[in-house]
């Protein structure tokens, strides 16, 4: 009857790759908190990942009206959410308001929005700083199932092609 367990085992099932059983465990933990804010944007995560978009951003919206003062990291899944949903001008302004969070992986979703905007400028910029984050950093090894996992594997090549048009090696 613990609302965290369940959201914890949600999230082992988000990266196992098993979407279907994730979201039955984010819906067990929203009915017994449905108001709590943090399980709301992650599950908006994994129904991101799961396909449905729409729903992720309208879920995550309302984890924001929820906690106002949110911390960093919904402001980032909510850059996430936009940019996997083709929301590119929403995804960068999320970043824009980003002030402490700074990670590989941040930067390149930022690349790719600036990127799939034609900002290829402002994408150079954001694939600068993810490289000098993880100079290893690469399309393949930022892409991989591990580091994205999509249960659609057209979102993985729509965030490969994005990386690749912002000037992230291969």
């Amino acid at each position: 009857d613990e609302s965290w367990g369940h959201y914890a085992l949600a999230g082992y099932h988000v990266y196992t790759g098993r979407f279907d059983l994730a979201i039955s465990a984010y819906e067990k933990a929203l009915s017994l908190n449905p108001t709590d804010a943090d399980i709301l944007m992650d599950f908006a995560m994994c129904l991101c990942s799961a396909g449905r978009k729409k729903e992720a951003i309208e879920i995550a919206q309302s984890a924001m009206r929820l906690n106002p003062h949110c911390p960093e990291w919904y402001l980032a899944q909510m850059g996430e959410l936009c940019f996997e949903a083709h929301r590119y001008a929403e995804a960068v302004v999320a970043f824009e308001r980003l002030t402490s969070m700074d990670t590989v992986h941040i930067r390149l979703i930022e690349a790719a929005s600036h990127a799939a905007l034609g900002q290829a400028d402002q994408a150079r910029c954001a694939v600068e700083r993810a490289l000098q984050l993880d100079p290893q950093a690469t399309v393949r090894i930022c892409t991989s199932a591990e580091r994205a996992p999509y249960g659609d594997l057209g979102d993985r090549e729509h965030f490969r092609e994005n990386l690749r048009r912002a000037g992230l090696p291969e």
